[in-house]
């Protein structure tokens, strides 16, 4: 699967910040040894999204479902990370107790509270989400055309390719600019980028182009 493609998976279940920090930490910018699909396979596991596929319908019980396991991922982790904590506190509690029978009750209460305190410390950053309002049009609207676009800069990811594959000089694209105007069934994107010119000088550059709502370039319009 493409990463515009399970971007899109991974949004219609409203994780698609989860899957973008996942993808990339597997294939940061420079790990250009690290293929596209297995950065993506990755970051779909980690999102409990591997089997699913793209489809027309919402199934709002398995979105819950697959929000649902990755809440109790993250409540698992943080358990297993701090189970040394968990550990020391119970052992100096023993202690305690030990040393003065007399003073049980205070020390019971203490060791409660912070028990008390660590629950509702998991409970308010791992418990179960306020129900979210629902996208407006324009939203949802965005969510669609967001596919075609880098998450990092706003460039056009397809575009981009094009332009690098026409320049002297490549690896001397640097993005300054991106916008687009909605179509209705495509979209017109106008980027800006800085690059060497044949004599090796830096030159600003502008690429118009149409494009479909799922980020395939469709025909070049101008390049200035």
């Amino acid at each position: 699967m493409t990463y515009p493609a399970a971007l899109a998976l991974a949004a219609r279940y409203g994780l698609q910040r989860e899957f973008a920090m996942s993808y990339r930490q597997v294939r940061p910018w420079w790990a250009f040894w690290i293929s596209e699909e297995r950065a993506v396979w990755s970051a779909l596991v980690d999102c409990d999204l591997q089997g699913h596929r793209v489809t027309s319908k919402n199934d709002d019980s398995l979105t819950e479902q697959i929000r649902a396991k990755v809440r109790q991922r993250k409540t698992d982790d943080f358990l297993r990370e701090n189970a040394a904590a968990v550990a020391e506190a119970e052992r100096i509690a023993k202690i305690q107790r030990s040393r003065d029978r007399e003073d049980l009750s205070i020390k019971v209460g203490v060791s409660l509270a912070t028990v008390v305190i660590a629950l509702s410390a998991v409970w308010l950053f791992f418990g179960p989400d306020a129900p979210a309002p629902p996208k407006t049009d324009a939203e949802i609207r965005h969510d669609e055309l967001s596919i075609g676009f880098s998450v990092w800069n706003g460039s056009h990811i397809e575009l981009t390719q094009r332009i690098k594959a026409a320049m002297n000089d490549p690896d001397s694209y640097e993005h300054v600019d991106t916008r687009y105007r909605d179509n209705g069934d495509h979209l017109i994107v106008t980027t800006s980028f800085r690059g060497a010119n044949a004599f090796g000088g830096k030159v600003v550059n502008t690429w118009t182009a149409r494009t479909a709502i799922d980020g395939r370039v469709l025909q070049i319009i101008s390049t200035q």
